[in-house]
C-alpha cells in the first residue's frame, strides 16, 4: 500500500503537469508535446512510461486530451474545459465547482504556480515543494521586466541600485539546481515592497500585481 508521502508526490506531479500545460497554452502553444511539458515539471522527457502514467490518469479524469499513439499514449496534450477550470480555480485560491478530481486530491496552489500547499492531516499544515522549471521561468522573466522598466518607475537612484542588487540575488538563487523557495519568496517580496513605495508609472504598470501573484 502506498504511503501518504507517495500519494502526495503523485498528486503534486499531476497538478504540476496541468499547470505546465496551462503555462504553455498561455504563451500561445496549442497542444504542446507531452515530453516538453514533462521536462517543465522536472520529469525525464524521454521516460515515456512515466509520462504515460501521468497523462493516462489525467485523460481518464477528462482533464486533458491530445493526440494519442499506441506506444506512448498522448504525445501532445491540451487542457479540456474541466482541466482549465481546475487549474484556474486553484490558482485563484478556491476549489472548483464539484470539488477536485481524485487524481489531484487535496492539493491547493496559492499564488501563480509557484507554491504548492498539500493539505495534511493536521489543520493548517502545509508542505512546500521545490520550484519547478516553469516557476523559475516566470520569476526570471519578471526579474528581467523589472530590471528593464526600473528607470521609469520613479525610484531614487539608490533604491534602483538596491533593487538591481536584489534582482541579481534572485537570479543567483533561481540558477541553483534546487533553489530555496523561502529565499526566493523573501527576495521577491522585498523587491515588491521597494517598488510599492512609489506610485510607479505607466511604463511599469503591472509589475507589482504580477509580482504579488508570483511571490505572495
Amino acid at each position: 500500500m502506498p504511503s501518504d508521502s507517495q500519494i502526495r508526490a503523485v498528486q503534486t506531479q499531476r497538478l504540476n503537469f496541468l499547470n505546465a500545460i496551462w503555462d504553455r497554452e498561455l504563451a500561445g502553444q496549442r497542444y504542446p508535446y507531452a515530453n516538453d511539458v514533462a521536462q517543465d515539471v522536472g520529469m525525464d522527457g524521454g521516460d515515456w512510461d512515466a509520462i504515460k502514467r501521468v497523462t493516462e490518469t489525467l485523460k481518464a479524469d477528462q482533464l486533458i486530451d491530445g493526440s494519442p499513439t499506441a506506444e506512448h499514449g498522448l504525445v501532445t496534450v491540451g487542457l479540456t474545459g474541466s482541466g482549465r477550470r481546475v487549474v484556474e480555480s486553484k490558482l485563484a485560491g478556491h476549489e472548483p465547482t464539484g470539488g477536485s478530481p481524485a487524481s489531484i486530491g487535496d492539493v491547493r496552489v496559492e499564488g501563480n504556480q509557484n507554491v504548492i500547499n498539500i493539505q495534511q492531516h493536521s489543520a493548517g499544515a502545509t508542505q512546500h515543494v521545490e520550484l519547478t522549471a516553469f516557476d523559475k521561468r516566470k520569476m526570471l522573466k519578471w526579474a528581467d521586466d523589472v530590471n528593464r522598466r526600473l528607470a521609469s518607475h520613479g525610484l531614487a537612484d539608490e533604491e534602483q541600485i538596491e533593487v538591481r542588487n536584489e534582482l541579481d540575488s534572485l537570479r543567483n538563487e533561481l540558477s541553483k539546481h534546487n533553489p530555496d523557495p523561502s529565499s526566493v519568496h523573501r527576495i521577491g517580496k522585498y523587491v515588491l515592497r521597494i517598488l510599492a513605495s512609489v506610485p510607479g508609472s505607466l511604463a511599469s504598470a503591472g509589475l507589482i500585481e504580477v509580482g504579488k501573484q508570483l511571490f505572495s
